[in-house]
């Protein structure tokens, strides 16, 4: 998946194993391949991008083609649109909008929250959760793609 399966990180399979005893179906597993296809065609890889051709002598010889990245393009397109920096959030209560917005910018959230849309438009969905840094004493907030959201409902 991708240009670096080694980076690759789907839900581990303990996670998976006690949903399943919980009598959760789970989706993922059947639209594993979709996903793999998904992230294919946004990183420009696979079958039609890297092949083996033949020239009129015989001889075998193996061909990347070049590309503009058509599929990524449009999945960065979908996520400069809907978050940009034209986008606020705001509360009825001024000073949660600061404490917001002060976290946001203390985070870089926005930045990577546009390229999690991104992974979400290419690889079907996308998920934020808070998690927190006790030793730390801090809110992050964690970006996940499709090969690490499970939907339940």
């Amino acid at each position: 998946m991708g240009v670096n399966s080694l980076d690759e990180y789907w839900m581990p399979e303990h996670v998976k194993d006690y949903l399943r005893r919980l009598g959760f179906v789970l989706p993922l597993e059947n639209i594993e391949g979709h996903i793999r296809a998904w992230d294919d065609w946004m990183g420009a890889c696979g079958d039609f991008y890297d092949y083996r051709d033949t020239d009129s002598v015989g001889r075998v010889y193996e061909v990347h083609r070049r590309s503009i990245h058509p599929a990524m393009r449009v999945c960065k397109e979908w996520g400069s649109l809907l978050l940009n920096e034209e986008v606020k959030v705001v509360c009825e209560d001024q000073k949660a909008t600061d404490w917001i917005n002060s976290f946001f910018s203390s985070t870089s959230f926005m930045n990577a929250a546009q390229a999690t849309v991104v992974h979400a438009f290419g690889l079907g969905t996308g998920a934020w959760a808070l998690w927190i840094d006790l030793g730390k004493r801090k809110v992050r907030i964690r970006h996940y793609d499709a090969r690490m959201v499970i939907p339940l409902t």
